[in-house]
């Protein structure tokens, strides 16, 4: 029986100044006498419920559900499908326009019937799309380039892998495993650094507020443009043995949900929820993916990541407390992140070790229920499919390229 527990955060209210974490940082663009905190003169602000798909998780707040797509709730057919050199991991979709990334390519084709825009022959991670751009993560370098050509605006190189992006008001917020990283939306020149201890994290922005998950704490700042950001509001996650790592959290209407994973491979992980000041844990699968929340339900989707364990995934809704598990449904192949849209959960994946053969599945579960509604063979991914809902489409990836799935 899965155990959870609860327990009041450590919170600090009221804006505290990053001044000591800020000291001591070079990465390879300058050093700290070499900020830029000029004013941007590109200074947009992130539609938090988009009705495209501008980052991996639907939004700046990693609310993987759609408030205006409508997929198909019976067996969908394949409408066009687009070759890539090697697997598709990630895509987003903004003006129309599909930008997905393999290890050897990033690749811009039209959502209408998936012609190819322009292709840049190097790979990476597209992370973000946003008024007329999208961010490339290439290991420790972070790419801007347009969405119209493909063209490189700048790059930014640091010292470590460079981990997520968010771009607000001026600045692109990124992680590294040193921490979080201010950057000038012209020109890619670091603003300024929060010292992080060494520990990963994945951003949300959510009512104009950053916020920054790491293994240790949850951190919700007040952001002042091109400045370093001062802490709101500061939530403690584990201890200091903690080996959780989360991933990107999922905030809606002030309830955080957090998925993630053992960097040990530990058998065991909890969904952590922070609502109403009091964090709720609860442990699932060992690897758990980006939960969704929907009303009145958090809805989870995980499997066991350990070698040769990957050959089921749960999908689950839990109350928003987490102590009443409404429904579960175990399905086949290790899942990605749970994308809804008009009452229907949408996920799938391959196991990895089988990319040879290309097998994979795509499955559609209500939320009410967990019932299946269908599911169909795929070519297969590197774990998860990237997926994408817009209209009354779903947009893949897979090991054999990006495909936009219709009614039939």
């Amino acid at each position: 029986m899965p155990s959870f527990d609860r327990r009041t955060l450590l919170k600090t209210g009221g804006a505290v100044s990053f001044g000591i974490g800020m000291s001591g940082c070079l990465d390879r663009f300058g050093d700290d006498r070499h900020r830029n905190t000029e004013p941007a003169d590109r200074r947009v602000t992130p539609d938090e419920n988009p009705t495209d798909w501008p980052r991996p998780t639907r939004s700046p707040a990693n609310n993987l559900v759609s408030p205006a797509a409508t997929p198909p709730k019976t067996e969908p057919t394949v409408e066009w499908q687009v070759d890539t050199p090697t697997t598709c991991d990630r895509l987003v979709i903004v003006d129309k326009t599909i930008v997905a990334s393999t290890a050897e390519s990033v690749h811009a084709v039209s959502l209408t019937d998936g012609t190819e825009q322009w292709r840049v022959d190097e790979g990476g991670r597209v992370v973000n799309a946003i008024a007329g751009r999208c961010y490339v993560i290439r290991a420790e370098t972070v790419v801007a380039l347009t969405v119209e050509t493909g063209e490189t605006i700048w790059e930014h190189e640091f010292d470590r892998w460079a981990i997520d992006l968010i771009e607000l008001d001026g600045t692109v917020y990124v992680t590294t495993d040193e921490g979080l990283f201010g950057l000038h939306a012209d020109s890619g020149e670091k603003r300024w650094h929060v010292d992080s201890d060494g520990r990963e994290g994945f951003l949300a922005v959510s009512d104009g507020d950053l916020q920054w998950a790491n293994d240790r704490q949850y951190t919700i700042f007040a952001v002042d443009g091109a400045h370093e950001p001062t802490i709101d509001q500061q939530y403690s996650l584990s201890t200091e043995t903690s080996t959780i790592r989360p991933n990107a959290p999922t905030v809606v209407d002030g309830t955080i949900a957090i998925g993630g994973a053992d960097i040990n491979f530990g058998a065991e992980t909890p969904v952590r929820v922070i609502d109403r000041d009091v964090v709720y844990s609860r442990v699932f699968e060992p690897y758990m993916l980006t939960p969704a929340i929907v009303d009145d339900r958090i809805l989870i989707a995980g499997y066991d990541n350990r070698s040769g364990a990957m050959e089921t995934s749960t999908v689950a809704a839990c109350s928003h407390d987490l102590d009443e598990r409404l429904w579960e449904t175990t399905v086949d192949e290790p899942i990605g992140a749970p994308a809804v849209a008009d009452g229907v959960i949408y996920t799938g994946g391959g196991y990895p070790a089988q990319s040879g053969d290309r097998r994979g599945k795509l499955y559609a579960l209500t939320v009410d229920t967990g019932e299946v509604l269908w599911e169909i063979e795929t070519a297969g991914a590197n774990a998860g499919h990237p997926l994408a809902l817009v209209g009354e489409s779903i947009v893949v990836g897979s090991h054999d390229g990006i495909s936009m799935l219709s009614p039939a």
